[in-house]
């Protein structure tokens, strides 16, 4: 099985350096696996006999920036909630339905894959809305709804395009976080 090509084994996790800078292609960071005990971090640890070594990242894993300032997405469920309360004062009750609604989701679709059933009658209902349409029944602040969006390149839809859970297990995947690759 092949999972990658390039000339050196396990390009699809290297780096290098072009005119001072460098780069890494592939994968760059993952969520969730700097837990020992999370599920990716298990499944991991498995396939690779526990060769592969995590790093974990800085607790600001990575940053929106827009014209007239910066977001920082925090590590942590409560840093996360924390940091978009103080970001978006007036909007606790959004932010709070927000992240409600995604672990509702997230765990109803988990559990239902586990036990090998099919999804929930409420999550199946927002699996069909729109990340956006889900938003906009939360807030009508749309730099709110572009920062809870800001990482969608992860999953390739726009906000508009995408599922509401898909949307949902990527911002679960890193809600504790992200490490990258040793080596």
């Amino acid at each position: 099985l092949v999972l990658e090509r390039h000339y050196v084994v396990g390009g699809f996790s290297h780096s290098f350096r072009r005119k001072g800078f460098e780069f890494d292609v592939g994968v760059h960071y993952v969520g969730d696996v700097q837990r020992r005990l999370s599920n990716l971090r298990r499944i991991s640890d498995y396939v690779t006999e526990g060769r592969l070594d995590w790093a974990r990242m800085h607790d600001v894993f990575d940053v929106l920036v827009y014209p007239d300032r910066r977001y920082d997405v925090v590590a942590g469920p409560q840093a996360f909630q924390d940091r978009l309360r103080h970001d978006f004062p007036g909007e606790e009750r959004a932010v709070s339905e927000y992240l409600q609604l995604v672990n509702q989701s997230t765990t109803g679709h988990f559990v239902a894959k586990m036990a090998g059933q099919s999804l929930p009658p409420e999550v199946l209902a927002i699996s069909r809305r729109t990340t956006l349409s889900v938003l906009e029944q939360l807030t009508s602040n749309r730099r709110l709804m572009s920062v809870l969006t800001g990482q969608w390149g992860n999953y390739a839809h726009p906000p508009a395009q995408s599922s509401f859970l898909t949307h949902a297990l990527f911002v679960k995947h890193y809600l504790f976080g992200a490490a990258y690759p040793v080596g």
